[in-house]
């Protein structure tokens, strides 16, 4: 099974997805991770060059590219869903879990790492990333919602069980 973890920047799909997939002997692939080895170039460095549009492109060989196979975990960009046809294919190909971390949680982790992050680079203030992160959110919520399974508490350290019981089937 393929296992696609969907969610805010922030929400934790790096994270719980690795300690997720090392507990049940999946193998775990950050799409962001992967895209920078790839082009040998930062997401951030990436987006820069080449813009949003030929960046989701990318995004999107890439999603088909690592799905390819069985028994792992993907974490995805916070706007793969968003684009494309992605959703459907995540849906078609595997379990899409929604990690959905509230908002103040997703600010706070943000706000610290927020150069790392192209879409964030035009938030100078705390309170300007909060209504950026909150338009974000309400745009992306209807695609996120389209999830299999939405997980709103959650622990990189504690597998789910309403995930353990969904992977089962």
């Amino acid at each position: 099974m393929v296992v696609y973890l969907i969610g805010m920047p922030g929400a934790g799909k790096t994270t719980c997805g690795m300690a997720w997939a090392r507990s049940m002997g999946y193998k775990f692939y950050d799409m962001d991770v992967f895209i920078e080895a790839l082009h040998g170039q930062s997401i951030p460095a990436l987006f820069e060059a080449s813009g949003e549009a030929q960046f989701r492109e990318i995004e999107r060989r890439v999603l088909h590219q690592i799905s390819q196979g069985a028994n792992r975990i993907i974490a995805t960009g916070g706007g793969t869903p968003c684009f494309f046809d992605n959703m459907a294919f995540m849906k078609e190909t595997g379990l899409v879990v929604f990690l959905d971390c509230p908002l103040e949680s997703i600010i706070q982790r943000l706000w610290h790492g927020r150069a790392q992050r192209p879409l964030l680079k035009e938030c100078d203030t705390e309170e300007h990333l909060r209504r950026f992160v909150l338009e974000l959110y309400e745009k992306r919520r209807p695609f996120y919602e389209q999830a299999h399974l939405r997980l709103h508490q959650y622990d990189p350290n504690t597998f789910p069980a309403a995930l353990r019981s969904a992977v089962r089937q």
